[in-house]
């Protein structure tokens, strides 16, 4: 390299170094940057001498998050079954009650509102193992740094509950982090379109729900989590969602014959 290129190279372009640049290559990926960084991470990389494979590696992993599970059509009489299992009471067409997390296409109207994510085997799913050195992990690192960043700017005047969820985070990334952890990532669809997260399910303790870009629920509800064996429901938990669009949940018991996690708005308090 020549010496003026190693001379932009240490200096960096649009006041970044390369090292800057490289620790926020996750970010700039996931549009977490505002506007002044982003546009100086582009101008460094405009003008910088070095290619920066590092957002080729990151840009090829973060869509492979919604990946991880082929998605399949649920049941025609799942929605019945399911609010049967909770005893929900009747609601407007107002305030859609059910929020499933599944990309997958319906076939029908019915099949549209009772859409989850669920693993194509016909038994107990079996999710893919990840390690914490494979691109899984890694993305989801790249997911961690994006929540914590975010909220670092968002909730600067509340830094009890910052730190309280900022260690819940560390806590669910750790938890995927197992070798032998089940991790499923999550898409809203319906209401929640949009929204995204993982559930993380470590060999041993507890398990973790993580979700970013929920939409609040309604005033006087909220939203709770289920277990769905065999079309039956039992509770995983109620979730809370920060002004930020983000909802964690702790705690959570890793149901071995559990085949799909979906979420619905009940009355506050859940049912």
């Amino acid at each position: 390299m020549t010496e003026r290129g190693n001379e932009q190279e240490m200096s960096g372009r649009g006041g970044l170094t390369c090292e800057e640049v490289a620790e926020l290559a996750g970010l700039y990926v996931l549009h977490a940057l505002d506007v002044d960084e982003a546009e100086a991470v582009r101008a460094h990389l405009d003008g910088c001498v070095r290619p920066h494979p590092e957002f080729a590696e990151v840009g090829g992993v973060v869509p492979a998050l919604a990946l991880l599970f082929e998605p399949v059509d649920a049941p025609v009489d799942l929605k019945s079954r399911v609010m049967a299992a909770v005893a929900a009471p009747a609601r407007s067409a107002s305030a859609p009650t059910h929020v499933a997390f599944a990309p997958a296409p319906a076939r029908t109207q019915a099949e549209a509102d009772a859409r989850v994510w669920e693993p194509p085997t016909g038994g107990r799913p079996q999710p893919r193992r990840m390690s914490a050195l494979s691109w899984g992990m890694a993305a989801m690192a790249v997911m961690l740094i994006a929540v914590l960043g975010a909220w670092n700017v968002v909730l600067q005047s509340r830094a009890g509950e910052v730190e309280q969820r900022t260690q819940m985070i560390a806590q669910a990334i750790a938890a995927s982090t197992d070798p032998d952890a089940e991790v499923a990532v999550l898409r809203g669809t319906g209401p929640a379109e949009g929204a995204s997260g993982f559930a993380a399910f470590p060999a041993e303790g507890e398990g973790y729900i993580v979700l970013v870009d929920l939409p609040p629920a309604p005033a006087g509800q909220t939203y709770q989590a289920w277990y769905l064996v065999d079309g039956r429901a039992s509770s995983a938990g109620l979730l809370t969602v920060g002004s930020d669009g983000y909802a964690v949940l702790s705690g959570v018991d890793a149901r071995q014959d559990a085949q799909q996690i979906v979420l619905t708005i009940e009355p506050a308090g859940g049912v």
